[in-house]
């Protein structure tokens, strides 16, 4: 995993709150869209749509910058009683690209209004590959569903033993291991220094001058990092 990548790509969490939808009627489903990363999420859209809905709805949800969210009402009108699915989908645009996520989701649908209510909850994190790092511990029946980019949903019956890892935990990892590969670069450059001490000023192997600079600007490289990661 680039740990650079997950510093600049958003993480956005979705959650879908409603009532049982009721067969033939104006149905809210709540919606929130929290992003949880580093990055921003640009002209992002939720659209929820299905075989046995009526017209599918899109909903413009615009820029969700760090720790941003969006939330707001979706109707839905289903045309058909008993278990229905849902298609959602996410799309938008990161700084590594298009941002494209769907899942299926399954809901009942009643005949006649009736009591109760029926939680989803759903994470999705977009724009980086990722072992893992959520923990899902809903309810069966809320069937909440996990996936990142390029894998297939899975349904929260399974079993995640994972723990969450969030965005200041990574960032704090980034900052330790950077600080381990400038201790080695440092280390490198001493003794690439000391070789070229042998010889003239400025006529030391090309391949040693070659990299005492490369060593010379990875250093920079990390510092600078350093310095705004650190800011």
């Amino acid at each position: 995993m680039n740990l650079m990548r997950v510093r600049r790509e958003p993480l956005l969490q979705l959650t879908l709150q409603a009532d049982r939808l009721v067969y033939n009627q104006s149905n809210a489903i709540h919606y929130m869209v929290k992003n949880v990363g580093w990055g921003t999420a640009r002209d992002l859209t939720l659209s929820i749509s299905g075989a046995n809905l009526q017209e599918g709805q899109r909903y413009d949800l615009g820029t969700l910058r760090r720790k941003g969210n969006a939330e707001g009402v979706a109707t839905v009108v289903p045309t058909l009683i008993g278990e229905i699915m849902l298609q959602v989908e996410l799309q938008g645009r990161s700084k590594s690209g298009e941002l494209h996520e769907s899942l299926t989701q399954t809901m009942p649908v009643a005949g006649v209004a009736t009591e109760g209510g029926l939680g989803v909850s759903v994470n999705t994190q977009v724009g980086r590959g990722a072992e893992g790092l959520h923990n899902l511990e809903a309810p069966i029946a809320d069937r909440g569903a996990l996936w990142h980019a390029g894998a297939t949903p899975t349904t929260s019956s399974d079993v995640f033993t994972e723990k969450p890892v969030s965005p200041d935990q990574l960032l704090e990892q980034r900052i330790e291991s950077l600080r381990r590969q400038l201790a080695k670069h440092y280390t490198n450059l001493n003794t690439l220094e000391e070789q070229a001490a042998n010889f003239p000023a400025g006529q030391a192997p090309i391949h040693i001058q070659n990299d005492i600079r490369n060593t010379q600007q990875r250093i920079d490289e990390i510092e600078d990092e350093l310095d705004e990661l650190e800011a």
